[in-house]
């Protein structure tokens, strides 16, 4: 739901309410949006690529800090539904096996940390079933039956790999071949922006994840917070980890009534978001180049699929990319869609590709753009359907080369690095 924050969705449910109770009303809402899409092919277009990039489905937090109540997650809300499953096989961009079992990044805790629940693999396995809806039964797009023709890449996180899994399971239900999940090494990854590999976007924006208080603001909105939650003032609280908390907490239906507090929370998400925003995507001196670096290979990568796909030098007919609330924000901000919200779980970007169908006539090929199965007009567009022409020049600012990248990466400092605090300063200031 573009224009729904998280807690407003999720105070829809009372603390207590059923997991199935919760998937039946959020897709009730989800399929209602999509039946009233126009499923069918525009006259004299042709489908010709569907790239659909997504966040990995709900969740349980990401840490426990120590000012927050234990909450417990039994069984039920964390085991997968046997629907849910389908074969799959994990191999690297190349084709090279590939194992994540020790590729954990969670801390060493008896909680399972940032783990798929049983909610999370159905939003994903419905997802799933949203695509075979339009683009094998309607549409006719699709074979019936898994073959090359689609193509799935997720991040080396295993709530995104099994939330790939999940939506294959909804697309392909009855296959019996393992599909395959291609994933990248951490260094190389271009679904989210990459800290890892671009130094220089490191120190461009991370300053803001150390200290968030050091964004215009935001220590007071913290301590406000906080106090309305009971958390004394002195406790250290990073704001994004207590929405995270209280996030996942409240959408399994397992939040403490002391902290249900929905005003509260939605301060807190308000002012998270606000961190994510400057650490994902920059801030008003800083966001074109954090996008360039920290999205643009995404987008790069999406342009390079639509040429193959119109040069037929690919046979794949469906691109699905399994990431995360990092890979959306950015892109949407990228392509300037309405992004005042937190991606929720299982959100969905697609664009799908279309060629003139008109017989001796130039192939003219067109870009459209769906947020949460909704069509959308992306600023600099001439219309929903947004001329191949138009659509490279709304993200154009945003692409970069290979050697851009690294050349760019590695530069140690310059007038805009000036600009923002220094993360080796902050680091000692606050150890």
């Amino acid at each position: 739901m573009p224009k729904i924050s998280f807690f407003r969705h999720a105070l829809l449910f009372g603390i207590g309410s059923s997991a199935a109770m919760i998937v039946n009303e959020l897709y009730k809402l989800k399929e209602s949006k999509e039946d009233n899409e126009n499923t069918i092919e525009p006259e004299n277009l042709k489908l010709k690529l569907v790239q659909v990039v997504f966040r990995h489905g709900a969740r349980t937090p990401l840490s426990s800090p120590d000012y927050l109540p234990h909450v417990h997650y039994d069984e039920k809300l964390l085991k997968h539904a046997s629907h849910t499953f389908v074969p799959y096989k994990i191999i690297g961009l190349q084709g090279d096996p590939v194992d994540i079992a020790n590729d954990s990044r969670a801390a060493s805790s008896t909680f399972p940390h940032g783990q798929l629940t049983a909610l999370g693999a159905e939003q994903m396995f419905r997802l799933g079933t949203s695509l075979r809806k339009r683009y094998i039964a309607t549409l006719k797009f699709l074979p019936e039956d898994f073959s090359n023709e689609v193509f799935v890449r997720s991040t080396r996180v295993r709530r995104a790999v099994e939330s790939a899994r999940c939506t294959l399971a909804g697309l392909y239900p009855d296959e019996e071949i393992a599909i395959p999940i291609h994933l990248s090494a951490f260094e190389n990854e271009v679904l989210y922006p990459n800290f890892l590999k671009c130094k220089y976007l490191k120190s461009l924006t991370r300053w803001s994840w150390i200290v968030p208080d050091l964004i215009e603001g935001m220590k007071n909105k913290r301590e406000e917070i906080q106090v309305a939650l009971g958390i004394p003032p002195e406790t250290n609280v990073h704001i994004v980890t207590l929405r995270d908390c209280l996030c996942s907490h409240k959408f399994h239906g397992v939040l403490p009534a002391h902290l249900n507090l929905p005003e509260v929370l939605e301060q807190a998400e308000e002012a998270a978001k606000h961190v994510m925003d400057h650490v994902f995507a920059g801030y008003e001196v800083t966001r074109e180049m954090a996008l360039k670096l920290g999205i643009g290979p995404l987008l790069g990568l999406f342009l390079k699929s639509m040429e193959s796909s119109i040069e037929d030098t690919s046979a794949v007919k469906l691109c699905m990319y399994s990431g995360h609330d990092t890979t959306l924000m950015p892109l949407l901000h990228a392509l300037g869609i309405d992004n005042s919200a937190w991606v929720p779980f299982g959100a969905n970007i697609t664009l799908e590709l279309y060629e003139s169908a008109m017989e001796n006539s130039a192939k003219d090929h067109y870009v459209r753009v769906l947020y949460e199965h909704q069509g959308t007009v992306i600023p600099g567009c001439s219309g929903e359907f947004c001329p191949l022409n138009e659509f490279r020049d709304v993200v154009s600012q945003y692409l970069i080369t290979e050697q851009e990248f690294d050349t760019q990466c590695n530069v140690k400092m310059d007038t805009l690095l000036e600009s923002v605090p220094k993360v080796a300063e902050i680091h000692g200031q606050h150890s």
